[in-house]
């Protein structure tokens, strides 16, 4: 049976700020995977010996995360990994440009194949958003208290402020779906923090969190598999996916991706 273990609890201004876009869809996408990449989930030298059952559902917290905040939130992200080493990440991005050749699906490509098309297309698009949320090993989620003292799961949206509609290739339904799910361009481009501030901040976080926990892994899980690492590892490389598929000193749980976006060296 799950017992809780002691929670970090951050500090929340009385009123929680309103995110840019529609976020109940990340939110259960975000729940999916700290809770599902801790059951049957394998280390090197073997796996968890107990079973995880979800942990009680609080109220949450989707923190937005902006030009005007975002080195603030990444500290706070950062104070919890020694803690909570499990990082679920979920992106939105405007859906793709390069497919694969007629009569072919990404599924029957070799895997350098399947690098060059995700590549392909990461180089030419930007990323929208970033949502983000920790847990540790027993599926607890970091806790915020609300004004009233009322405990929320937190979560972290980061919008970018890189996309432009009427300059940057897209897929137009895809941008028409994110508009239709809340997410106002305009205001983002104005009020979203840059793809290249954020990582170099994100840069920092990490590597901070690697001395903490002298060298321990992070766990990271995706719900888009491929995409998600790209577009994380697009901005920590300095704009573009390496040309070589990547090892990895981190875990990673296989949602569709076992890529990551620590440790990284080309594979020769």
């Amino acid at each position: 049976m799950w017992q809780p273990r002691d929670r970090s609890t951050l500090a929340l201004s009385q009123q929680a700020p309103t995110p840019f876009g529609s976020v109940t869809a990340r939110w259960a996408r975000l729940r999916f995977l700290v809770t599902g990449a801790l059951a049957g989930r394998e280390q090197r030298g073997g796996a968890y010996n107990h079973a995880v059952a979800a942990p009680p559902v609080l109220g949450v917290q989707v923190r937005p995360v902006t030009a005007a905040n975002y080195e603030a939130e990444l500290d706070a992200i950062g104070s919890l990994l020694a803690s909570y080493p499990f990082v679920a990440i979920d992106t939105e991005y405007p859906s793709t440009v390069h497919r694969p050749p007629p009569g072919r699906s990404a599924a029957q490509l070799a895997p350098p194949e399947q690098y060059a098309l995700v590549k392909a297309n990461v180089d030419e698009l930007t990323v929208v958003q970033l949502g983000l949320t920790l847990c540790d090993e027993y599926g607890s989620i970091p806790v915020a208290l609300d004004g009233g003292g009322r405990p929320l799961e937190v979560a972290w949206e980061v919008t970018f402020s890189d996309f432009d509609a009427r300059r940057d290739r897209h897929a137009p339904e895809s941008v028409e779906f994110l508009r239709s799910s809340g997410i106002d361009f305009d205001r983002s481009r104005a009020r979203g923090v840059a793809s290249a501030a954020f990582a170099a901040k994100l840069a920092v976080v990490l590597s901070s969190a690697r001395e903490q926990r002298r060298g321990g892994e992070l766990t990271w899980a995706v719900f888009g598999g491929a995409y998600d690492f790209a577009y994380l590892v697009k901005m920590l490389a300095g704009g573009r996916p390496p040309d070589r598929r990547l090892s990895c000193s981190s875990t990673c749980v296989r949602f569709g991706s076992s890529r990551s976006p620590s440790g990284m060296e080309p594979l020769r």
